[in-house]
């Protein structure tokens, strides 16, 4: 394939892409007004509810692994249509769901529905090292975007008709996108790396046709052990106000369904003008190390101010601030790991990524519900210092690492 052609490509890919990303996203926070209003209506307490975050997230981070492997061997759309169709049998459990237990089941239906790391893969498959945190930038930015409207359409809808129409209307966008995708996203998106399909397919063979612990063999690639440590260290707090922003915005703000959905639209376009914008700046500027190195330093005055805050506008401010630190950090630090991957196992490290978040997506629900009952919002922040002084100390430990074409 000849340069203009590749350009062409890439360029194709990109832009499906991104509008497959807002529409995955849309339907996905339609729905997620619903769960912390329905499981209290079905007589859950906030413990119960972490329990329930507990078991989905211990079915997405049982299916991360598998999911990059299937994105490797079958490629990144059909990675993304599985994705769609997992979504799909959790909305409809959700939507008929008339007891508790009927919604902690529908959340094992979570197992493949890896939505964001899905279009991660695709756009990690075209394109360069250099360009890649502003492509997977851009792919957060139309994740904000589609968390801004399916966060104020899911608030609106859930109040005015409903828990059980808010998911339905979330099914049938997953419907919907499934169609999109098989119309518009490339089957083979790793064309853009130049080898023929032939190659392609060999590759994908060697790379795929082992078992799933075989996914274990990226972490004797250099630096990639230091950087998942980084990972999981740095998304730890981050994911314990994650697991129960809806119980703070609900129980300790006293934010009704549409205010919750305003709220969370907030937080979709702090994560929209970060991703989209700020990260390929920033990145154009310095080496993708070095600004997770300051980065790291800025979280600590990030987590003082949050330990400090306990009202809403202050706690909006804060949640700015954390906006810009955390996503830096985590867009960067992913685009480091895939660089230093094989372009074949981009998918198998994608959902290595995918399978540290989910871990600690995993522990977080009943460890922060626990801390945010006993002790409040503020507990977060001084967590999220503790875990940032650590970064950089371990950022002070290791030595320089350099990526291919930074």
């Amino acid at each position: 394939m000849d340069q203009h052609a590749l350009k062409q490509f890439r360029t194709r890919c990109l832009q499906s892409c991104h509008a497959s990303a807002f529409l995955s996203s849309m339907a996905f926070f339609i729905q997620l007004s619903v769960s912390p209003f329905l499981s209290k209506k079905l007589g859950m307490d906030a413990i119960q509810f972490g329990y329930l975050q507990t078991i989905g997230a211990a079915a997405m981070f049982t299916g991360s692994p598998i999911f990059g492997r299937i994105a490797d061997h079958y490629g990144a759309r059909y990675a993304v249509i599985i994705a769609d169709l997992s979504s799909l049998c959790y909305y409809l459990m959700v939507a008929f769901a008339s007891s508790k237990y009927l919604l902690f089941l529908s959340q094992i239906a979570l197992c493949l529905a890896h939505g964001l790391p899905a279009h991660q893969m695709i756009a990690s498959d075209v394109s360069d090292p250099k360009e890649r945190p502003d492509a997977l930038g851009k792919v957060g930015m139309c994740f904000g975007f589609g968390m801004l409207v399916g966060s104020v359409l899911g608030g609106w809808i859930q109040a005015s008709y409903g828990e059980q129409t808010t998911a339905m209307i979330s099914a049938f966008g997953a419907v919907l996108h499934v169609m999109i995708t098989m119309m518009f996203i490339p089957k083979n998106t790793k064309m853009y790396l130049g080898n023929s399909e032939d190659e392609q397919k060999e590759k994908s063979k060697k790379s795929s046709s082992t078992s799933i612990s075989d996914a274990f063999r990226l972490l004797a690639y250099p630096h990639v052990l230091f950087l998942l440590v980084l990972k999981l260290v740095s998304f730890l707090p981050l994911g314990l106000i994650q697991s129960v922003i809806s119980l703070i915005l609900m129980d300790h703000f006293h934010l009704g369904a549409q205010a919750n959905g305003l709220m969370l639209a907030y937080l979709g376009v702090l994560t929209t003008i970060v991703q989209g914008f700020f990260v390929g700046y920033i990145t154009d500027l310095y080496s993708q190390y070095t600004v997770l190195k300051y980065d790291s330093m800025s979280l600590i005055i990030i987590y003082i101010i949050m330990a400090f805050t306990t009202n809403l506008i202050p706690y909006c401010l804060a949640m700015f601030l954390l906006a810009v630190g955390t996503d830096t950090f985590q867009v960067i630090l992913s685009s480091c790991l895939t660089s230093l991957a094989p372009e074949s196992d981009s998918g198998s490290m994608i959902g290595m990524i995918a399978t540290v978040e989910f871990g600690i997506r995993l522990i977080s629900p009943p460890i922060a519900s626990y801390l945010f009952s006993i002790y409040g919002i503020t507990m977060f922040g001084w967590v999220g210092l503790l875990s940032s002084v650590l970064l950089v100390l371990l950022f002070a430990s290791y030595s320089e690492i350099h990526i291919k074409n930074d």
